[in-house]
This record gives C-alpha cells, structure tokens and sequence, in this order.
C-alpha cells in the first residue's frame, strides 16, 4: 500500500507541475507487480487526472 501511495503522490505532484506524460523506467516500481485491482484503481485514479502511464520506453519526441 506504501508504494501505491507514493506513486499517486508523485504522479499528482507531477501534474501539478504540468507533466502530462510519465514513464516509469525504475524496474522496482512496476504497475505489473500490484494486484489486478490495485493496478486498476491505480491507473483509473490516473485517468481521473489525466496522467497518462507509460510502462514502456519511449521517445519524448514521438
């Protein structure tokens, strides 16, 4: 539950600093090891913000 909290802690704060898009790299917090519904409470939570959760790399430029 502690890392859930961080998590939506950082991703708020982040939107507050206007970042829109996200990517976790840190293999050591990956959505995948959370439990189906936290994982979607996690990511509804995130949609309600407009944060959009990539967990793969990408280009910022793309």
């Amino acid at each position: 539950m502690l890392i859930e909290n961080i998590l939506i802690t950082l991703f708020l704060s982040a939107k507050l600093n206007g970042w829109q898009y996200i990517h976790i790299s840190n293999p050591a917090i990956n959505m995948t090891k959370m439990n189906i519904l936290k994982k979607h409470t996690f990511l509804a939570i995130m949609s309600i913000h407009n944060i959009h959760l990539y967990d793969e790399p990408h280009s910022v430029y793309d």
